[in-house]
């Protein structure tokens, strides 16, 4: 009933309910109102009889009269919510979407130990064929190397064609490399460990290959619109990073365009740094391979048509992944010929500074717009632009600049320099001891003497 279908229980209980002519039938699930399509039914959640029946339970359930006391009704129930909870999670590990989300995680434990299985049959057999490292980039045909041939004297072309499938030309240049070779030499009981080791991880190797197989065939079923826009893997990744199909498919499509960016995503929020453009999509080869003012756009672009596929693939199953990854690849065109060049970078101390008003504005000036703000409040106000700054307040009042500064409150102003002061009447007149008219100040008598001297 919770998945909307109908019992044989309810529909005898909804044909007895018709044949009494009752004027309406209502339910609170709307999945029964689509499954009932024969009948005039109404969906209210929750409705009146609901209510009444859940505050009343236990009065309800003593009338049928097989349970005595109130332990018993509530062992009942709890008994057949655990029935429930079993189904539920059984009809939820029935769905093949978690499979394939296992599947992936599977293949990137194994990607994962293989490049460290790898690294390390590298640098072991690196000390008897140090040469071939460079040569021979791919780990699986220098792990078949090391595996079915071993010593570097087997390292022959015609080995390396029976047994590896080389191309001769290759196959002749790796042969010339063994034998001019200055590496260490090295026994038999010195090579099988390694010859084991070897082989642990070309088998490790194989189980990759039917893991990447079996999830391809799986998505082909569950997911085909995903596995034509973006591949089986990524698809699958997607499925995996989301929790599954359905919740992928209630996902809007800027949500989908940073799935595996989390990290990135919320240390932006928290600290107003750049928010992530793109997240496990970046594997695709159209983003991965463009310019990088362009890879945000393709990735908002391919997001929206993967939440449209999602949608589909969970609700109707039709195959329209043809007609999306066109409607991709038109768009894309269009935005390289929108954006041919990259737009002008703003400096880093920009972007901190932009940042930085957003997580702490200041305060707004105070006055009207275009007057000089104020001071703190308290404070004295200051003068016009371009005006001598004046005292504290109670202190007299400075002269304009390029004026000679006059002296303190109550004393006597002074002239301007080299002005003779004049006596006014009735004022006597105050010689210093020793200043007589047209002699030398006695501070600099003895200095005068002393100059004359020499």
């Amino acid at each position: 009933m919770q998945n909307g279908i109908v019992i044989p229980e309810l529909e005898g209980l909804i044909n007895e309910i018709t044949q009494q002519e009752y004027d309406e039938i209502v339910v609170e699930d709307p999945k029964l109102v689509r499954a009932l399509k024969n009948i005039t039914v109404t969906a209210e959640s929750p409705s009146i009889a609901g209510r009444v029946l859940r505050s009343k339970l236990l009065v309800f359930m003593h009338e049928f009269e097989q349970w005595k006391t109130d332990e018993e009704v509530f062992q009942f129930i709890q008994k057949i919510n655990i029935q429930l909870t079993r189904k539920k999670i059984k009809e939820i590990s029935e769905k093949k979407d978690q499979f394939i989300a296992q599947a992936i995680e599977a293949v990137d434990d194994c990607d994962r130990a293989l490049n460290v299985f790898a690294s390390r049959i590298r640098e072991w057999y690196g000390l008897h064929f140090p040469e071939l490292d460079k040569k021979l980039s791919s780990h699986t045909s220098y792990v078949k190397i090391v595996e079915k041939l071993g010593i570097r004297d087997q390292v022959l072309a015609q080995n390396l064609q029976e047994a590896i499938g080389f191309a001769p030309e290759k196959a002749k240049e790796i042969e010339d490399l063994a034998k001019k070779s200055m590496g260490a030499s090295i026994t038999e009981f010195e090579m099988n460990p390694l010859q084991k080791y070897a082989l642990i991880t070309d088998q490790l190797f194989e189980t990759r290959e039917i893991l990447a197989t079996y999830i391809d065939e799986a998505m082909q079923e569950v997911a085909p619109n995903l596995r034509a826009l973006v591949g089986a893997l990524l698809g699958a990744r997607l499925i995996s990073l989301a929790g599954g199909l359905t919740r992928l498919a209630m996902m809007p499509a800027s949500t989908i365009q940073v799935l595996g960016a989390e990290k990135a995503l919320f240390r932006s929020l928290r600290t107003g740094a750049r928010p992530p453009k793109h997240g496990i999509i970046f594997q695709w080869e159209e983003i991965h391979g463009a310019q990088f003012w362009l890879k945000g756009k393709i990735a908002r672009a391919l997001a929206g048509k993967l939440a449209i596929a999602s949608r589909i693939d969970l609700y109707s199953g039709e195959y329209m992944g043809d007609n999306l990854l066109h409607d991709v690849k038109k768009r894309i065109e269009d935005i390289k010929n929108k954006y041919p060049s990259a737009p002008k970078r703003v400096k880093k101390e920009e972007t901190r500074e932009i940042a930085e008003r957003k997580r702490f504005p200041r305060e707004r000036p105070r006055g009207m717009p275009g007057e000089r703000p104020r001071g703190k409040p308290g404070e004295r106000p200051r003068g016009k632009p371009g005006e001598r700054p004046r005292g504290k307040p109670g202190e007299r009042p400075r002269g304009k600049p390029g004026e000679r500064p006059r002296g303190k409150s109550g004393e006597r102003p002074r002239g301007k320099p080299g002005e003779i002061s004049v006596k006014k009447p009735g004022e006597p007149s105050v010689k210093k001891p020793g200043e007589q008219s047209g002699e030398k100040p006695k501070k600099f008598k003895k200095k005068w003497k002393k100059e004359k001297k020499n």
